[in-house]
């Protein structure tokens, strides 16, 4: 699991196109095997308005080989990707969202907003995390 906190939307793009390279090119997870997950249609459309890095991203309903789709995690609810990135920007997230977006990964997570989002991917997860990354170093 990957965790970035941030402070604005600039950062956030970034953070995500980080994110899906990590996916892409360090475990070559195919681009559509690749969902960015928001809380609203509005982070939806702000997303998709450009590219973010050198990814094409799409809403859901339009997804194609060739780019990363993007959708509302309750729109996305029941499906699942190999690697997923969920992004909150909200002042107070929900916890419950928080988790239901995090469970659509079945490879890779990462999780980009603010302290207050990051907040909720609990230390024993964090733990966890790290206790896998030391093993795969050995």
């Amino acid at each position: 699991m990957k965790l970035f906190t941030i402070g604005g939307f600039k950062e956030q793009r970034k953070r995500i196109a980080e994110a899906i390279d990590d996916a892409h090119k360090r475990l070559d997870i195919p681009l559509a095997q690749i969902l960015v997950v928001v809380p609203h249609r509005a982070d939806v459309e702000r997303l998709c308005s450009e590219p973010i890095g050198d990814y094409s991203i799409v809403p859901w309903h339009s997804r194609d080989e060739g780019s990363v789709a993007c959708g509302t995690i309750q729109g996305t609810k029941g499906l699942e990707r190999l690697a997923v990135i969920i992004s909150n920007m909200d002042d107070d997230p929900s916890r419950q969202l928080s988790y239901i977006g995090a469970s659509r990964a079945t490879m890779f997570l990462a999780a980009v907003g603010k302290a207050s989002f990051i907040e909720h991917f609990s230390e024993s997860a964090l733990s966890a995390t790290k206790t896998s990354e030391s093993s795969s170093s050995e």
